[in-house]
């Protein structure tokens, strides 16, 4: 391993970290401001044209990680929102884990889709579906099932 490999997996680790560290207790998603998130959105889909890479995901972190901690540009459930807005919009990595039967599978289609896992990421993307869309849950899990 590289001098440059051993960094990038660095940063990885430890925005990852620090990122969820901070998010851990958010269940509530209650963000009025929906035209800031949206920008939001945008300004990183603009600013890193290559989705669906692990780069797209952990640089999307460290900025949310630095606009929580450093810039108190957004708070903390408006990051959570912003990150799946922006890497998963359409909660694949979700329906993965709830299709696939063991880990796994679970791992390596989302590896295959995404280029990452992050347990993290799904378990924040069921928290942010639970509270968005409490009553829909259920069924969705049991179509899934099925």
């Amino acid at each position: 391993m590289t001098n440059n490999e051993r960094l990038y997996r660095r940063f990885k680790i430890m925005n990852e970290n620090t990122f969820y560290s901070l998010v851990r207790n958010t269940t509530e998603f209650n963000n009025e401001d929906k035209d800031k998130i949206n920008q939001y959105v945008e300004n990183l889909k603009e600013r890193f044209q290559k989705e669906n890479s692990d780069e797209y995901y952990y640089s999307t972190l460290s900025i949310l990680k630095n606009d929580i901690m450093f810039y108190k540009k957004i708070n903390k459930s408006e990051a959570v929102e912003i990150l799946i807005k922006t890497i998963d919009p359409n909660f694949d990595m979700y329906q993965i884990y709830y299709e696939m039967g063991n880990i796994k599978n679970i791992t390596e289609e989302i590896k295959k889709q995404f280029n990452f896992f992050s347990l993290e990421m799904i378990k924040k993307e069921t928290d942010f579906i639970k509270y968005n869309q409490l009553e829909d849950i259920y069924s969705f899990e049991k179509k899934l099932i099925k």
